[in-house]
Order: structure tokens, then C-alpha cells, then sequence
């Protein structure tokens, strides 16, 4: 495991079931003197292998006061990983009914935004009023294309001839901003690319270069051509390299998968526990 994230190793936090506020290194906290909330949950990938999945919480509040807070999903910090998973959750859900009302009322809402995920004040700001989406920093303008990645980790902004890019995951309330903006606000998803070969397509392949492969094991010198009969013995040493290191990517396969499942276990029981 190569992850190490715990900023939690030399200090408490204390979050009780129904509180109005969370205790953080001795400091009490109440849930609604929150003004920015921002949250991204990361998995961690190496080599193709599940190392497993991180959580940062960055929250500012009236007085100017900040909790910054990183934790990983190893074992060892089950519990830790709970209860942000938890207070996270909490203030999610807090922030929604209290966002929501204001924007019901007043048909506008904002959203900060900071580039550097740990910086103490969000230097720029996105702006929803009346179904129109500003952008608000050192080059402010009004939106007049707005464009979502499929897998929802930028928006592209355009408008007065500016153009911003900016990351979900450094957009305060960002599922909420996400929900209003499909909602509210005219804009254009980027389709997910198909891939390019069927499942039936790669099987068929898949047999095409296992035959070659056992031309170029026997020398039968199928094509009569011998650059084509020289390839086969390439793909051959090739396919045969990849059907010796087949049980190992499984069995890696295998560890990811009951990485995958322990996190989402574990995110569960914190849920029930809620």
C-alpha cells in the first residue's frame, strides 16, 4: 500500500450522531457557521492494481476559521475513515436543504472555487441567477456555453470571449452545483467514446493472433512469406508471454476487487451508522 494519508495521526475528531457540531484538535466546530464546503474522494491506481481510495475535506467558516482533513481507506484507519466518511455525509446533506432554500427564494446561489484544493479562500466563484451561470475571479463574464465531461470531473465555461476549465472536485457544494447546472442552466454533456472493439471483435482477435502465434511456435511457415512467417514468431513469443503472466494479473485483478469491495463496506457501515 503506498498510500499515507492520515491527518488525523496526531489529532482527534469527534463527531457524535444528531450534534449540531464536530470537535476537531480540541476546537469546536458548528455546521452552520460553514460557508464553503468542498469535498473530493480519489481512488489511488497503480500499475492497475487498486491501492484503494482517499478522502479530503476542505471547510471554511464565518470566522474565517478552516478544517482541512485527508484520510485513506487502509485498514489500519477504518475507523478514522468512518467518521469523516460520516461527518462528510452530514454536512452534505446539511448544506443541500440549507442551499436549496436560499436558491428557492432567491433564485440565486453561488459557488467558490479554488484551483489549489488546500488554499484557505476560494479566489474565484460561480454564480447560478435566474438560470444564467457567471463566473466570477480575475477574468469575470457571463456564461453563455457551458460543456460537462462525461465522467463529471470538469466543466468547461465560455463566454465574452473568456474560457475557463475548471475541476468538479475544487467547486464548493460541487454535486449540488452539478445537479442546479443540469437543471437550471442550458449546456451539453460530452458524450462517452464508444470503444472501439465489441467484445465479439476482441475474441475474434484474440483467436486470429493465437493461430498466428502457433504458426510461429511450429515453423510451419504457414503465410510462405517470410517477413510474415518472421512477425508470427514475434507475436508467438509475445502471446506466449502473456499466457505465462496471465494467473498473475488475475490474482491482481482479484486483489483489487476485494480492495474495492472492503472500501465499499466499510463506506456502508458508516452510512447505517448515520
Amino acid at each position: 500500500m503506498f498510500m499515507n494519508e492520515d491527518s488525523i495521526k496526531k489529532k482527534s475528531l469527534l463527531y457524535l450522531k444528531g450534534e449540531e457540531y464536530f470537535i476537531y484538535d480540541g476546537h469546536k466546530f458548528y455546521f452552520k457557521d460553514i460557508t464553503h464546503f468542498f469535498n473530493t474522494s480519489n481512488l489511488h491506481i497503480t500499475n492497475s492494481v487498486l491501492e484503494g481510495k482517499t478522502q479530503i475535506l476542505s471547510l471554511i467558516f464565518n470566522e474565517k476559521d478552516k478544517v482541512q482533513l485527508s484520510i485513506d481507506s487502509a485498514k489500519r484507519n477504518k475507523e478514522k475513515y468512518k467518521s469523516v466518511y460520516k461527518l462528510i455525509q452530514r454536512i452534505q446533506n446539511d448544506r443541500r436543504s440549507l442551499l436549496l432554500d436560499k436558491y428557492s427564494k432567491n433564485k440565486c446561489i453561488s459557488f467558490g472555487y479554488k484551483s489549489n484544493f488546500l488554499a484557505t479562500e476560494p479566489p474565484a466563484s460561480i454564480s447560478i441567477k435566474n438560470g444564467q451561470l457567471f463566473y466570477n475571479g480575475k477574468a469575470s463574464f457571463q456564461v453563455d456555453n457551458i460543456t460537462i465531461d462525461a465522467e463529471e470531473t470538469y466543466i468547461k465555461l465560455k463566454g465574452e470571449g473568456k474560457e475557463q476549465v475548471l475541476g468538479i472536485n475544487k467547486c464548493s457544494d460541487a454535486l449540488l452545483l452539478l445537479e442546479l447546472i443540469k437543471q437550471d442552466v442550458p449546456h451539453t454533456v460530452i458524450p462517452d467514446k464508444k470503444a472501439l472493439l465489441t467484445m465479439k471483435m476482441k475474441w475474434f482477435l484474440n483467436i486470429i493472433l493465437i493461430l498466428i502465434a502457433i504458426n510461429g511456435w511450429g515453423e510451419y511457415n504457414f503465410f510462405g512469406v517470410p517477413f510474415l512467417d518472421k512477425l508470427s514468431l514475434l507475436i508467438g513469443i509475445l502471446v506466449a508471454a502473456k499466457i505465462v503472466t496471465y494467473p498473475a494479473f488475475w490474482l491482481v485483478s482479484k486483489l483489487g476487487a476485494k480492495r474495492l469491495k472492503r472500501i465499499v463496506d466499510t463506506e456502508r457501515e458508516a452510512f447505517q451508522e448515520m
